[in-house]
């Protein structure tokens, strides 16, 4: 078993869908020195405050290739590939937006045919969030969830709990403008030949949320979901209670007091529940999934929620 990336189990942004705002990285500082390059220096900086700066989080891979191989951890487990935007500001009449944010990417399982790999841990979650920076002056930051797979044949998965999410959530924005986009990542499972899958929870989260701006005229950001997929094309999964999927999309809150603004789109995306590949007249290659004979619970969700502006008139 190899870990070619290092896990991140400092972090939980991903997991925790209230988080919104947050800890945003501060404004690149440095010092102007005396001299006629004082000027240069001094536009230099401006320029590099004009954007936030965009956050792209990286890979995580947990490979089981070789065969016999056995990853275990007694504990939780959580990997963490985000992505956040740097927020944008400064000066009222400058145009400062808010940087992007997006998610990594995180593969669990074999690219090849292999057997007789064993993977367990307490509770496992696979993080792949994005946001994109708030703006005060200009446009909110985009933000696209990453991808977060687990896939291949051959192997044996055990946790109490499996929390997969790529959500993505646009950066709000002030005054006019609009606020970012968010994109609903990849959450994916696919249990090949000789998989199997035994946790009580199943949840993939794969949902968007567009930026806000409540000032008058302010544009909220659109909201799209992504994809959130349990198959199996040959392996067998066991799932005592909760089995969720969600991908909606929920478009960002438009202004207060105006009818110049507008709230953002919102578009569901998709799921897949099935013993056998995406879309429809595909064979399951004798894989199954089951749920809690009496006491499973099944969530589906790719909802799309358009948050509309309010007007007021006296």
């Amino acid at each position: 078993m190899r870990v070619p990336a290092r896990a991140r189990a400092d972090r939980h942004a991903a997991v925790d869908q209230d988080v919104r705002a947050g800890d945003e990285r501060g404004i690149l500082a440095g010092e102007i020195g005396d001299g006629r390059g004082d000027v240069l220096r001094a536009a230099g900086a401006l320029d590099r405050l004009r954007l936030g700066g965009n956050g792209r989080g990286g890979n995580i891979g947990i490979l089981a290739e070789a065969g016999g191989s056995t990853f275990a951890v007694t504990n939780d487990v959580l990997l963490s590939a985000d992505g956040i935007g740097a927020a944008g500001l400064g000066c009222i009449t400058c145009a400062f937006d808010g940087g992007a944010g997006q998610g990594g990417a995180i593969f669990i399982g074999s690219t090849a045919a292999t057997t007789g790999n064993s993977i367990s841990t307490a509770n496992l979650a696979l993080s792949a969030f994005s946001r994109g920076g708030n703006s005060q002056v200009g446009t909110g930051g985009s933000g696209t969830g990453g991808s977060v797979v687990i896939a291949g044949s051959g192997f044996a998965l055990n946790t109490a709990s499996l929390t997969v999410a790529a959500v993505a959530y646009g950066g709000d924005a002030l005054g006019t403008n609009t606020a970012g986009a968010a994109q609903g990542g990849d959450a994916r499972i696919n249990l090949g030949t000789g998989t199997t899958l035994g946790t009580g929870v199943v949840s993939l989260i794969t949902s968007a949320y567009g930026g806000g701006n409540a000032d008058p005229g302010g544009l909220g950001g659109a909201g799209t979901g992504g994809v959130s997929s349990l198959i199996s094309t040959g392996g067998n999964a066991t799932i005592s209670d909760v089995i969720s999927l969600q991908a909606d999309g929920n478009g960002g809150l438009g202004d207060f007091g105006s009818s110049l603004g507008v709230g953002g789109n919102g578009k569901g995306g998709s799921v897949f529940l099935s013993a056998g590949s995406e879309g429809a007249g595909n064979s399951g290659n004798g894989g199954s999934i089951t749920n809690g004979i009496s006491a499973g619970t099944l969530i589906v969700s790719f909802l799309g929620a358009l948050i509309r502006s309010e007007e007021h008139t006296s």
